[in-house]
């Protein structure tokens, strides 16, 4: 009841703040393992351990730390999360507050950037040629037999660089449309 998912337009947290009850969607999710890394007996009378989950996107584990002490016969709630990895980006890809601060003062805070390429590591590429790259550029509309895709989105790459990401048109499956375009003519960024 204290996520963001909407419901009849309204935040499910918003429902909560207002003590109203709503049927929340259900969502299909994947646990790939859950492991207990550490147990603690406090002298409160109270059970504390954390565990470690690997799950796909859209699993909330403050949710899931609810279902595991129902199933324990306990009433449970999550007191503390650390997001270790999302998609291609770990916890050793953060920096602080403070490193950021000290990077923009020494104006340096292009170290601390990582490329596009690798925050859309998990999307599929098509590599395309001079002629389409040109078109990419000036965020035009393909005609979908100019590239071969399998999935959508794709990413359109030219030389090994992320230009944009594109999808079939909702109006035109004969065409495909920039969904956003990262590389422009003009500053070639």
């Amino acid at each position: 009841m204290y996520s963001a998912v909407k419901v009849d337009g309204k935040k499910l947290y918003e429902y909560a703040r207002k003590n109203i009850s709503v049927k929340r969607p259900e969502r299909m999710v994947s646990i790939q393992h859950i492991h207990r890394i550490e147990h603690e007996d406090n002298v409160t009378d109270c059970n504390r351990f954390r565990i470690e989950v690997s799950c796909s996107k859209g699993t909330y584990i403050r949710t899931l730390c609810v279902d595991i002490g129902k199933s324990l016969g306990y009433p449970a709630h999550m007191s503390y999360l650390l997001r270790t990895e999302s998609d291609s980006f770990e916890l050793t890809d953060t920096y602080t507050f403070t490193e950021i601060e000290e990077a923009i003062n020494a104006d340096q805070i292009e170290s601390l950037l990582l490329p596009i390429e690798r925050a859309l590591e998990h999307i599929p590429g098509v590599e395309v040629t001079e002629e389409v790259y040109q078109r990419v550029l000036h965020g035009q509309k393909l005609p979908a037999a100019d590239v071969h895709f399998d999935r959508e989105p794709f990413k359109i790459t030219y030389k090994n660089q992320v230009l944009a990401i594109y999808e079939r048109h909702k109006e035109n499956e004969h065409e495909i449309k920039p969904i956003r375009v990262f590389r422009t003519h003009e500053d070639g960024r």
